[in-house]
């Protein structure tokens, strides 16, 4: 069965009509389509969709350097997670900071994109502190982005963009 992959591009008319009839008389098998039933505009976002759907797309980024930011900048922090559902739960972290001001949060479980970025979940991280290192003051400090750091096929850290 032709891939949804297949399909999209086939639609898009971006493969000849000979190239078509080899592959099928190859054996490949073809889907029925109508070239060109796929806008030119919409051809990239039809691709990634389909491409994504089919599991296609997954980017494992690496950046040496946030460890080293990590370790230079490790301060503590809480993690409020708030679901949607109305539940809601704290986890004491340490994070560090990049030079863009972005947190650099140690996560190797899974992909928590979506919950870091719903708009209810925040980090608090300590504002002012007296002689003595005692937190006077917080801030909360709301997730735009996450993106995941790897090394290897380890998932190291998140890194978040406030908002």
């Amino acid at each position: 069965m032709p891939s949804e992959v297949t399909k999209t591009v086939l639609q898009a008319g971006l493969v000849a009509d000979s190239v078509v009839e080899e592959l099928g008389r190859w054996g490949m098998p073809m889907p029925v389509v109508v070239p060109g039933s796929i806008a030119p505009e919409s051809v990239s976002t039809a691709l990634e969709r389909a491409m994504t759907e089919e599991g296609y797309v997954e980017v494992k980024e690496t950046d040496l350097e946030v460890l080293q930011h990590y370790l230079k900048t490790q301060k503590s922090g809480t993690l409020h997670f708030e679901l949607l559902e109305g539940t809601s739960e704290n986890f004491e972290i340490s994070y560090g900071l990049t030079p863009f001001g972005e947190y650099i949060i140690p996560w190797t479980d899974s992909d928590i994109s979506d919950a870091m970025t719903n708009g209810l979940t925040y980090l608090e991280i300590p504002d002012a502190c007296n002689d003595a290192g005692v937190v006077l003051s917080t801030k909360r400090v709301a997730i735009h982005t996450v993106r995941e750091l790897y090394y290897g096929d380890i998932k190291a850290f998140m890194v978040c963009a406030p908002e």
